[in-house]
């Protein structure tokens, strides 16, 4: 039998993305915007017209994935679902941020294998049993089994597709997925 393949999103759905990126900007532009307030992908769309697409240029900023902490209970879960899949990270590409990514993943995850972390843009090209991820556009794209990782900006795909809201949760869809019926 072929073993089940999960990919998984590093950024907001592994790590906390939304809360620092955030209060960067909320510092750097004396604004006071929230994670909850991210309700749309484009945050150039939210933050203040004097900073726009610049809200980005922190995601390129050497050191800025390091900074990152690991959402709550998701070392170990990520650990649970490598005893019965292979589970792949799959994070959106850009050459200024990959090696700290890669450390990230490194310092965080430090059982899991660096060979399946996974540089893609366009992640309905990746051919996993099942992605979980927070971005829509690759939830929506994607052609196999998806779990949507809860998020403001997500909102919008109501019902269409399993939402989990955090790690534990992720824990207790598969270990129902896997029949164990001792850890329900």
């Amino acid at each position: 039998m072929t073993k089940l393949t999960i990919a998984v999103d590093l950024d907001t759905t592994l790590n906390n993305l939304e809360e620092v990126w955030i209060d960067r900007y909320n510092k750097d532009y004396n604004d006071t915007l929230t994670p909850d307030d991210l309700v749309v992908w484009d945050t150039s769309n939210i933050v203040k017209p004097e900073c726009g697409k610049k809200v980005y240029d922190y995601l390129n900023e050497p050191g800025f994935f390091l900074s990152l902490a690991i959402k709550k209970d998701a070392r170990r879960v990520m650990e649970y679902l490598q005893t019965f899949a292979d589970v792949y990270i799959v994070t959106a590409y850009h050459h200024k941020s990959c090696s700290d990514k890669g450390d990230w993943v490194e310092k965080y995850l430090p059982n899991f294998n660096l060979r399946n972390l996974v540089f893609l843009n366009d992640k309905f090209m990746f051919n996993a049993d099942i992605l979980i991820d927070d971005g829509a556009h690759n939830i929506e794209a994607y052609k196999h089994d998806v779990i949507l990782f809860n998020a403001p900006h997500n909102q919008h795909l109501e019902d269409r597709f399993i939402r989990l809201h955090n790690w534990l949760e992720i824990e207790a869809h598969f270990k129902i997925y896997n029949g164990d019926k001792n850890e329900q």
